[in-house]
């Protein structure tokens, strides 16, 4: 779930899903699982992934937008 600033940074997500969805899952595949059965690694992919969206909002927008990343669900298989 991105957490979003305002109705233009909703908007913005939106209409860059697709680059955000791709920077999401290059990030996670680029893991190991055994390198995220911690909660602490957990917290830190969560971290990472935040700063992947962050980077193309910026990048496309020329402004950050999301406040907070935070995963509903972690299944690892």
């Amino acid at each position: 779930t991105i957490q979003v600033t305002s109705p233009e940074a909703h908007h913005a997500v939106n209409y860059h899903k697709p680059e955000i969805r791709h920077e999401m899952l290059m990030l996670l595949s680029s893991k190991q699982e055994e390198a995220l059965k911690t909660v602490d690694a957990q917290h830190l992919l969560a971290q990472e992934a935040l700063a992947k969206v962050q980077q193309v909002l910026l990048a496309e927008e020329g402004e950050a937008f999301v406040a907070d990343l935070f995963f509903t669900s972690f299944v690892m298989q």
